[in-house]
């Protein structure tokens, strides 16, 4: 009992010692001047395996989260961060979940970042896989939170994620592949250009229709299990051939 006693104690600590530093590092976060991510001239873009696919300036034409497309916004939110409207900018959940499976799998294979924090490492880390970088990855997500609404995060995330072939941004990503502006996406073409970030190198439609088809039936398939869409709109959106123009006019 006299353990179990300690125990409680230890934990009720613990507890009360990472909620003082978490408002600590909140009014010393809040003091600090806004992030402009509307002005981030340098962007490093990662994939699913951290592996750097772009590092520059880029030239990406920055639109309205009102102009892009519901099917495209359900589709990256249902593939990359089902909960993003509901966690801090970091989904404890999904960290649990990916370090068992990561422990069961002896790999790393399963990552666990939120649209928060890939926002915050495409637009402010540097080359180098190490604690430092993580850590500094974190900080500004908790910064970016803190900064921004849910959908001003949302909408700088699409506006500045590589889509393959060199291609930054949603609005530059819907007129390269299908000649037309990311408002006017249908649902398929959604599914579509939702797929490519997590691997822009091989989920591009043009570098690899085959792989490209088997993850826009994973984005589908997420969508339906989020209730964004019925199984009908799904293999409705599928079968659909799509053409694709391959450049910005």
């Amino acid at each position: 009992m006299r353990f179990f006693k300690k125990i409680i104690k230890f934990a009720f600590m613990l507890s009360f010692v990472i909620t003082l530093g978490v408002i600590g590092l909140y009014f010393y976060a809040i003091s600090l001047p806004k992030i402009d991510i509307n002005n981030i001239n340098n962007i490093t873009i990662y994939d699913n395996k951290n592996e750097i696919v772009f590092n520059g300036n880029g030239s990406k034409e920055w639109i309205s989260i009102d102009e892009i497309s519901n099917y495209l916004i359900d589709a990256t939110i249902s593939t990359e961060d089902k909960r993003f409207y509901n966690h801090p900018g970091f989904d404890f959940f999904r960290i649990a979940k990916s370090i068992y499976i990561n422990i069961s799998n002896k790999s790393l294979s399963e990552g666990a970042s939120t649209i928060t924090q890939q926002l915050a490492r495409n637009l402010f880390s540097n080359f180098d896989k190490t604690w430092e970088r993580k850590l500094k990855e974190a900080w500004y997500a908790f910064r970016l939170e803190i900064d921004y609404s849910k959908d001003e995060i949302l909408e700088a995330y699409l506006n500045t994620i590589n889509y393959g072939n060199g291609v930054l941004g949603i609005e530059n990503a819907s007129y390269y592949y299908f000649n037309k502006s990311a408002k006017d996406l249908t649902l398929s073409e959604a599914s579509m250009l939702a797929g490519i970030p997590q691997s822009p190198s091989n989920y591009s439609p043009l570098v690899n229709l085959e792989l490209a088809k088997k993850r826009q039936k994973v984005v589908l398939s997420s969508m339906v299990s989020n209730g964004d869409i019925s199984k009908e709109d799904m293999n409705r959106a599928y079968n659909t051939n799509l053409d694709y123009v391959g450049r910005i006019n």
